[in-house]
């Protein structure tokens, strides 16, 4: 089992982090996640034997590291691989983010959880959070999801959200059924999962990373509110 760990990093359950329930796990260090290098990720096993597999494709397929060469430069290439490597600097940019990691993650979930308080006191608005007590979120975003009469409100309420500068996206745009790849090639009921489609084809998705002031959860709130009083009149 390969855990899909893009949005995860401090998400816990049970108080293991997430990565280490399977055999292996995929991170992101893409600009707009937790930690970021810039770009790239990690990939994580408890398999010796999977780790090795993988230096030697993320690396062109070379059969020896530097430090086993006896002679600098030479090397075989027994089996077809790519460049998948880090470089130097985005190693160096995720490691000096390591160390404010704890401080990243609190200031998301204070974030979160204001934004949340302040969204509560509004009709028709329902936040996909976590009830499980095992559960620690990492808080990438807030989503809210609109309901009753504000349903079909969501694009225009992300126009008039952009119009105020407030960044908004959308986790997912299409539930994986209704995404032509996976539609055309297992067939799959999209009316068999409509918890997803409601979601999907409902939600707005805030930020709430570290970079935001509590002035502008409040800026973020007063005009989320003041859209949508005026687009349900």
């Amino acid at each position: 089992m390969i855990e899909d760990c893009a949005l995860a990093v401090g998400t816990r359950y049970g108080g293991c982090h997430a990565g280490l329930f399977g055999d292996a796990a995929c991170f992101s260090f893409y600009p707009v996640k937790h930690l970021t290098c810039g770009e790239g990720g990690m990939f994580a096993t408890r398999h010796e034997d999977v780790a090795v597999a993988v230096n030697k494709l993320r690396a062109f397929g070379v059969d020896r590291k530097h430090e086993e060469r006896s002679v600098p430069g030479m090397y075989d290439v027994p089996q077809l691989g790519l460049n998948y490597r880090m470089s130097e600097i985005q190693a160096a940019l995720g490691r000096s983010q390591l160390t404010r990691i704890d401080e990243i993650l609190l200031r998301r979930s204070e974030n979160f959880t204001a934004l949340k308080q302040g969204l509560s006191l509004l009709p028709n608005i329902r936040v996909l959070d976590s009830t499980c007590r095992k559960a620690i979120n990492s808080h990438y975003s807030l989503t809210l999801v609109l309901e009753n009469e504000l349903k079909s409100y969501r694009n225009e309420v992300i126009g008039q959200l952009k119009e105020a500068g407030i960044g908004t996206s959308i986790y997912y745009p299409q539930p994986t059924p209704r995404m032509t790849y996976y539609r055309n090639k297992y067939g799959y009921d999209s009316d068999r999962y409509p918890t997803a489609i409601e979601n999907s084809d409902h939600s707005i998705a805030l930020p709430v990373g570290p970079h935001i002031e509590p002035d502008d959860i409040q800026y973020i709130l007063d005009q989320t509110s003041e859209i949508l009083v005026e687009v349900n009149q």
